[in-house]
């Protein structure tokens, strides 16, 4: 409804807009995370009243789903890069359905970028933690090494006595 949401800026990133038109295109992608998250509870949930198993106590769940959907359908339009060369001259980025396609995608399958996310800090944290234990171990090794010196330098000093 604003003529501020457009391919260009629903392209641009984050930090290059600023004010309303920012305000307004994040708005319009969670709008698309939000057909997403929507359309994956509603399947979920027509699941549940098939098979006459829906409870209504577990409501809110759905709407967690649903908030996560909304995050995750944000995060996947904002962090995954989709220009390529000439493609604002196109009109590119899929048709200027780049970021909004990934919001859908993303409210739609918000356990599937949660793992991602979870398997990238475990990857880094993997990364901190064995260099960690290399330095220990190098470290262990020098005082092992120095002791050693310790008790070479002690037995020639006890010999000379």
């Amino acid at each position: 409804m604003s003529d501020q949401v457009n391919t260009a800026n629903i392209g641009q990133e984050w930090l290059v807009l600023s004010g309303h038109v920012l305000l307004y295109n994040l708005l319009f992608l969670i709008a698309a995370a939000g057909l997403g998250a929507s359309f994956q509870a509603l399947f979920q949930a027509n699941r549940y009243v098939v098979a006459g198993t829906f409870d209504p106590k577990y409501e809110s769940s759905y709407w967690i789903r649903f908030v996560l959907g909304l995050i995750a359908g944000l995060l996947l339009a904002e962090l995954v890069p989709l220009q390529t060369e000439g493609a604002l001259e196109t009109g590119g980025m899929i048709g200027g359905f780049g970021n909004p396609a990934l919001a859908m995608l993303g409210g739609f399958s918000s356990a599937v970028i949660y793992r991602v996310i979870h398997r990238l800090i475990t990857a880094v944290e993997s990364l901190v933690r064995g260099e960690t234990r290399d330095i220990i171990a190098s470290r262990e090794q020098a005082e092992k090494a120095r002791a050693g010196e310790e008790i070479g330098r002690n037995r020639l000093s006890s010999r000379e006595i």
